[in-house]
């Protein structure tokens, strides 16, 4: 299994489980291999990462409905346990995790939006992968953050947080000091006049600088904004779509290079059944757009990922909508 991809679900059969499908790397999958979590219902966002620095991965769950965070340890083999659940503020409404080092002690901490803790919360990550701290970052009293990510934005080496705030339509970035601590936030338009909830990140014109791309999930295009290098960002261009498709889903875009020229690609999913677009990047931070209309695979899609689940060295895609997962194979022949 060395090399493979796996792919993870979850799955509803007398209470929720989640379910692991261990790849060959030929394209097939085992069957899968399921675990229990008490609990979990819909509304949730899942996160894989190795929170205890075991080498096994572990998931990260945010129940929106019970306002709990739970933390899934992998046992190396497709299963997991539950160790630690994180209960937050009262009759908060969780948005958004974002996982990765933001004090600088080597382990993992939770970022978590929600709407009436005026900003984000800090989950610091212990040696046991255990969690001891929880700060709150009282930002502001009206703050409606729909995405986070934390990444390093102004290449200073220490993890910076950003986030999409759909209240006044602008990008919120907060430089960190490596310790915890961070600057007053940093804020740049997104370029529209409807409210933005969604963000990916990546460097687009490879300058070496970190760019992002912004959802409107009411409009037909995606603005690619360009950063400066300190937390803040300015030159735009806009992914057009096709206006007769209908919203948005925020959970249909995703960042890869299809056709193996060493730029960054964008997939997007519009409409309903799907139309997938795919942006072809030039590393200049202009895009070529592709088209793939409709099939009766194309439908009702909820989320898109990718890798390469053939070993082929080219990128597939993996669909998902409730518990069904569909994957279209990269051929190699993208444009």
């Amino acid at each position: 299994m060395i090399g493979s991809i796996s792919l993870l679900v979850r799955c509803k059969i007398s209470g929720t489980k989640i379910g692991v499908l261990l790849g060959y790397g030929n394209g097939t999958f085992s069957e899968p291999i399921l675990s229990f979590v008490d609990d979990l219902v819909m509304h949730m966002q899942t996160i894989v990462t190795d929170l205890n620095n075991d080498q096994i991965s572990d998931i990260v769950v945010i129940n929106t409905d019970l306002e709990y965070i739970y933390i899934l340890y992998g046992n190396g083999d497709g299963t997991f346990v539950v160790k630690t659940n994180i209960l937050l503020e009262h009759n908060s409404e969780l948005r958004k995790i974002s996982v990765a080092d933001v004090n600088g002690d080597d382990y993992k901490d939770i970022v978590v939006t929600s709407t009436n803790l005026d900003g984000f919360v800090i989950c610091y990550g212990n040696v046991d992968g255990s969690f001891i701290e929880m700060t709150t970052s009282n930002i502001q009293t009206s703050y409606i953050p729909f995405s986070i990510n934390v990444n390093d934005f102004n290449n200073d080496n220490f993890m910076d947080i950003a986030f999409v705030n759909s209240d006044s339509n602008t990008i919120d970035v907060f430089l960190g000091y490596g310790n915890g601590s961070f600057e007053t936030k940093k804020t740049s338009p997104t370029g529209g006049v409807l409210a933005s909830q969604y963000m990916i990140v990546g460097d687009f014109n490879e300058d070496e600088i970190l760019d992002l791309i912004v959802m409107q999930p009411l409009v037909s295009s995606l603005n690619v904004i360009f950063g400066y290098g300190n937390g803040s960002f300015g030159d735009k261009i806009k992914l057009i779509l096709l206006s007769n498709l209908g919203s948005l889903d925020i959970n249909l875009v995703t960042l890869v290079d299809f056709n193996r020229d060493n730029h960054l690609d964008v997939v997007v999913c519009q409409g309903n059944p799907c139309v997938m677009f795919i942006f072809y990047g030039d590393g200049n931070g202009s895009f070529e757009r592709d088209i793939i209309f409709p099939t009766k695979r194309f439908n009702n899609y909820r989320s898109i990922s990718t890798g390469d689940l053939d070993g082929d060295g080219y990128s597939d895609i993996i669909t998902s909508f409730n518990y069904t997962l569909k994957i279209l194979f990269n051929t190699g022949q993208c444009t």
